[in-house]
């Protein structure tokens, strides 16, 4: 115990020295080439949801110091040890072939006296780079006055030791793989940590818990004590701490997430009942926030099967104002003139209760909710409360045994989706059922002033065994508070038809808003609204839920949040046919799976499709107008990994393309495929494929050209035997062998008539041709002499079986 208490005290007698206005991302007066790379590409004020450009790899400013080093461990220490003893810097690597393995056995600490100027350092993964913790140590730790930026980079089995927390020299509680505290930057663009944990202190029985662990959080990133943090198009998956199972921040300046994924992120937290003095009260799957001076921002991003035994399984957001030197309340925070979380266009899907896998002893009586808390305690003179905006977002399939979202502050909701709510029952203490305040939004007492606009509640069917008084489908309160609530043109859809079930608990003020249960009389169900409200069928088409729609009905244009689907009734109103010859615009699909989504293009007012994971997939209705070859190009831009575009006419293939990495997400370059289609009506699905656990490339739009009467290619059908491609004939892939002097520059594949097919790129295979159909066709090669450098062409015939 007395270690323990040595050890907070450490800490704070540190952050008593730490102003309120020592916020390292200002670096007010410092003239420092390294910090532009922080400000220059930094959240645009004037935008702030606007995703900023990533650094590109060839960033340079006059007396900016780029280092390029061996991807090795000591390297990598001794380049960062150096910038951030300097002015800082560029880190990037050579020699990584296909890729390269950086393994960690202890943590590298970058840190910079706070008297002196603030520097910045970037380190560039170029997709190519993993940094393994071994499951025996972190990555990073940063301190006082230094930004780093790392990007296109995996962290992976980084691991924060029990040992190392409880030793109070290391001045450690959380981050996995980077911790970030007293006063410093962090920004991860392009990143992905998978599979990172931080250690509980002992909690076997007898062991001793002490009860300090709800801060031994973040197993991917941890921000402490006045650090910025800025979560840019990065993946967290599979990580797992006490409480803020991916990212965990206390008494921060600010953090801004997006164009992010949480997938399968844990919180373990939960209390024991005998055996030790374990008590945590907090979880929060993926991300939890303890005190922020500025407003949290989570923008465009995706939240799927994360967990937690307590609270929240994926977030848990406590606003209060920052502790000065002695303790006491009063540092900033985001008061009511402002919101102090904000998120916009994210998604909350099948995130689930725990169930206290591998816990000891658990007391299962604490307390679940479902998606995430926003609270803030009690208010006094130095806090008056706080609020929270959530907007264009979706709530689809979580585990609840109260509600979503728990919000005991104020808050606006518009243009949400809440849908597919999945109902749990679970005891508490005295291992009775909690039946009292269930619904997919339960709206708490607490709460001065909610808003919810332009929302549908869709299909939240209750669970069969709670008490219907108890309960609503969709919104529940308190008796006596409903007039802190106001409801405006929301929809609300279900199929169960037991009128003892409410929609609304207590009919809410407002206007505009419509309730449906198909063949029932609506006029014997209890009302969602005090003034008037439409019960006509609102006719819903569900689509994959985040872009449902609504078919031809008497409502008011965007009732819901929902576009109108449009004569296709397909996505929003947006997918008529498309006609071959001519361009397909991607984001006009009918239908789609998995994270692939519709994002604008930057500097334009055209869209296109990003967030593309492997096996994801659109859909389109095209009609090919006649018979022949056509030439393919697909303008694709990737600053993810080399991935694959695959076209399927009515699952049938119909071409690969490769996708190369260009180092930008919207530098739009043409990949090109020659191939044959029969006139029609058929059904075209894109298939993104890739090796990489995140994000692959962006696609913009597809150009199909009919060339079967364009020029043929004059090719010279003289062969000699320089050049051999076998096996011959063959059901797929070829090997192509030349003299030992020449060397291959280029292979081009045409049919008999000289119309080019494609251009075949070599891999660990060989050369691929299996998606070719059976026949003849010729290879054109061009290769070089080593001694004279002279390039010569050679053809030679080949059959595909």
């Amino acid at each position: 115990m007395k270690k323990n208490l040595f050890t907070i005290t450490v800490i704070v007698l540190f952050y008593s020295t730490l102003s309120f206005g020592q916020i390292v991302t200002q670096c007010k007066g410092t003239v420092n080439p390294s910090n532009k790379l922080w400000e220059d590409y930094n959240q645009d004020i004037n935008n702030p949801s606007k995703l900023p450009d990533i650094i590109p790899i060839d960033v340079n400013y006059s007396g900016l110091v780029k280092k390029e080093i061996n991807p090795n461990y000591d390297e990598l220490k001794n380049a960062v040890l150096d910038l951030a003893a300097n002015k800082g810097g560029v880190i990037s690597f050579k020699n990584v072939g296909s890729g390269k393995t950086i393994f960690f056995d202890e943590a590298i600490e970058i840190t910079n006296d706070l008297q002196k100027p603030c520097i910045t350092i970037l380190i560039e993964g170029n997709n190519q780079i993993t940094f393994d913790g071994g499951n025996k140590s972190s990555m990073f730790v940063l301190r006082k006055s230094v930004k780093v930026i790392i990007q296109n980079t995996t962290f992976q089995r980084g691991r924060l030791k029990r040992n190392i927390i409880q030793d109070p020299s290391k001045f450690r509680v959380g981050g996995g793989a980077i911790e970030a505290t007293f006063g410093a930057a962090l920004r991860v663009y392009g990143c992905t940590f998978i599979n990172n944990n931080v250690d509980e202190w002992d909690d076997t029985p007898g062991g001793g818990y002490d009860g300090v662990g709800e801060n031994q959080n973040g197993a991917a990133i941890r921000l402490n004590f006045h650090t910025t943090g800025e979560i840019f198009k990065s993946t967290f998956e599979n990580n797992k701490a006490v409480t803020g199972g991916a990212v965990g921040a206390t008494s921060i300046n600010k953090l801004t997430i997006m164009d992010s994924f949480f997938d399968k992120n844990v919180s373990t937290a939960y209390n024991t009942k005998n055996s030790t003095k374990r008590r945590i009260a907090e979880g929060a799957g993926a991300l939890r926030v303890d005190r922020t001076a500025k407003p949290l921002e989570i923008y465009r991003t995706r939240f799927s099967e994360n967990a937690a035994n307590k609270k929240a399984s994926v977030m848990e957001v406590f606003i209060r104002p920052l502790r000065d030197k002695n303790g006491n309340e009063t540092g900033p925070y985001p008061n009511l003139s402002q919101f102090a979380l904000i998120i916009d266009g994210c998604t909350f899907e099948k995130n689930k209760y725990y169930n206290f896998k591998g816990a000891n002893d658990p007391e299962r009586g604490d307390f679940f909710a479902g998606c995430m808390v926003f609270h803030g305690g009690r208010k006094d003179n130095n806090f008056k409360g706080a609020k929270m905006k959530i907007t264009n977002s979706s709530f689809i399939e979580n585990e609840v045994a109260e509600s979503n979202i728990r919000a005991l502050m104020d808050f606006e909701l518009s243009n949400s989706i809440f849908a597919n709510t999945n109902f749990i029952r679970l005891k508490d203490n005295n291992n009775n059922y909690r039946n009292t305040g269930k619904a997919a939004l339960m709206l708490r007492g607490e709460v001065d002033k909610g808003l919810i606009t332009n929302c549908t509640f869709y299909n939240n069917e209750t669970h069969p065994d709670d008490p219907d008084f108890a309960i609503a489908s969709d919104l529940f309160f308190w008796k006596g508070t409903e007039n802190n609530f106001t409801l405006n043109n929301s929809i609300f859809y279900r199929k169960n038809k037991k009128t003892t079930i409410k929609q609304v608990s207590q009919p809410i003020k407002g206007s505009g808003n419509n309730q449906f249960i198909p063949a029932v009389d609506m006029a014997t169900f209890s009302s969602v609204s005090t003034s008037s409200v439409n019960l006509t069928d609102p006719n819903i088409t569900p689509n994959n839920i985040v872009d449902m729609c609504l078919g031809q009905n008497s409502l008011p244009k965007n009732i819901g949040g929902l576009d109108d689907c449009g004569a296709s009734g397909g996505n929003s109103g947006s997918s008529p046919a498309f006609t071959i010859p001519g361009t397909i615009q991607v984001e006009s699909f009918i239908t789609k799976s998995g994270s692939v989504r519709i994002e604008n293009t930057p500097g334009t007012s055209n869209k296109n499709l990003g967030y593309i994971k492997d096996k994801d997939f659109t859909e389109y209705e095209v009609n090919i107008a006649s018979t022949g070859d056509y030439r393919i190009d697909a303008y694709v831009s990737s600053n993810g990994v080399i991935g694959k575009l695959q076209l399927l006419i009515d699952n049938k293939n119909a071409g690969v393309l490769e996708t190369p990495v260009n180092n930008a997400w919207h530098k739009y370059e043409k990949v090109s495929k020659t191939r044959p289609f029969t006139a029609g009506k058929h059904r075209l699905k894109l298939l993104f494929k890739g090796t990489a656990s995140g994000f692959l490339y962006n696609i913009d739009r597809i150009v199909f050209t009919k060339v079967a009467n364009a020029k043929q290619q004059s090719i010279d059908t003289s062969e000699n035997n320089q050049i051999t491609a076998y096996p011959n004939p063959t059901k797929g892939f070829i090997q192509i062998q030349g003299d030992q002097n020449i060397s291959i520059q280029n292979v081009d594949i045409y049919t008999l008539d000289g119309i080019l097919i494609d251009n075949l790129k070599v891999n660990s295979n060989g050369y691929d041709i299996s998606n070719l159909s059976k026949g003849m066709y010729i290879l054109k090669y061009t290769f070089k002499n080593k001694t004279t450098q002279k390039e010569t062409q050679q053809i030679s015939r080949i059959i595909k079986q």
